[in-house]
C-alpha cells in the first residue's frame, strides 16, 4: 500500500482531515478501523471491496463509508486499485454528504447515492489524477448542506477532545444543554454513542503513542481501566492487537501515517 498525503487547500481545513493518493496493490488490504469519521474514497482506477463495514461491497466507483465500531478493510482482485482518499473531519458529515452520521454508520455505499449530481467523469485522465475535480465536488457540497450542521467544526473538535475523559451530564453542562440533547447530537454528528465515542478517542489516543510506550504505559496514558480492557478494545476496534499491530506497522510505515501521524493542519488524526 503507498499513501502519499496532500496539502488541501485552506478552505478544507474546517472540514477535511486528510486527503491522500492512496495505491492499494493486487490482493492487498488496506485495514480500516473502527471509527467516527466518514471516509470517501474516490476511485481513479481499478475496483475496491469494503468489507466488514456492514455489507460486503465490491465498486468500481467512488464509495463511502461511515462511522463503525468495528475493524474492517479495504482490498482489490488481481488489479490494483488507485484513488483519492478523504477522511472528513469528525462531525462534518452533515455539512459535506448532506446526511447525518447517525443514518451513515456501519454502512457502504456508492457516493453517488448521496451526491446525485456526480457525473461520469473520467479523474484518471486529468493531469492531477482528478485532485481538483474531487475538490470542486466537497466545495460545492459543503456549500449545499452547511446549515444542516449541528455544532461548529470547533465545537465538534471540543466534544471529541473532552467525551473520553468528562462524565456526559457533566460534558452537557459544560455545553449548556441536557444530557439528553447531547447524547442525540452525538449520534447525529459523529454516528456512534458517547461511550462508543469516548472509546475510539482513547483507542486513537494510544495509537499516536504506540511506538514510545509498553501496553501497560498506554493503557494508563490512553485512559484506559487497565491493560486488559486495552488490548480487549484494542483488537475489537482494530482487529489485530498492539503487539501485532506494532509489527505490522514496522513492515508497511503507512499504518501509522494513515492512523496516527500528526495531520497536515497541524492536529492529530482521531477515530
Amino acid at each position: 500500500m503507498q499513501l502519499i498525503d496532500v496539502l488541501p487547500p485552506p478552505l478544507f481545513a474546517p472540514w477535511l482531515e486528510r486527503v491522500s493518493w492512496v495505491e492499494i496493490a493486487p490482493h492487498e488490504q488496506m485495514p480500516v478501523f473502527a471509527g467516527a469519521r466518514v471516509n470517501l474514497l474516490f476511485v481513479v482506477e481499478g475496483e475496491v471491496c469494503v468489507e466488514g463495514i456492514g455489507d460486503a461491497c465490491r465498486l468500481a466507483t467512488h464509495v463511502c463509508w461511515g462511522p463503525t465500531r468495528n475493524a474492517g478493510q479495504v482490498s482489490c482482485g488481481s488489479e490494483a486499485a488507485r484513488g483519492w482518499l478523504v477522511k472528513l473531519a469528525g462531525g462534518a458529515a452533515p455539512a459535506v454528504l448532506g446526511s447525518s452520521a447517525e443514518a451513515l454508520a456501519s454502512r457502504v455505499q456508492a457516493l453517488s447515492g448521496l451526491w446525485p449530481h456526480l457525473g461520469a467523469v473520467a479523474l484518471g485522465k486529468q493531469a492531477d489524477r482528478g485532485l481538483a475535480t474531487v475538490l470542486g465536488w466537497i466545495a460545492a457540497a459543503i456549500g449545499r448542506w452547511e446549515d444542516r450542521l449541528l455544532w461548529s467544526p470547533g465545537q465538534c473538535q471540543r466534544v471529541m477532545g473532552l467525551v473520553d475523559s468528562t462524565p456526559v451530564a457533566q460534558l452537557a453542562s459544560q455545553l449548556g444543554i441536557s444530557k439528553a440533547t447531547l447524547e442525540r447530537r452525538i449520534w447525529a454528528a459523529f454516528g456512534l454513542p458517547p461511550k462508543g465515542l469516548a472509546r475510539v478517542q482513547r483507542l486513537y489516543r494510544s495509537l499516536a503513542m504506540i511506538d514510545a510506550a509498553n501496553d501497560a504505559d498506554l493503557a494508563a496514558q490512553a485512559g484506559f481501566f487497565d491493560q486488559s480492557h486495552f488490548i480487549a478494545d484494542f483488537r475489537q476496534l482494530t482487529g489485530t492487537t498492539p503487539a501485532q499491530f506494532r509489527r505490522l506497522a514496522g513492515d508497511r510505515p503507512q499504518l501509522l501515517s494513515l492512523y496516527n501521524a500528526a495531520d497536515l493542519t497541524g492536529g492529530i488524526h482521531g477515530g
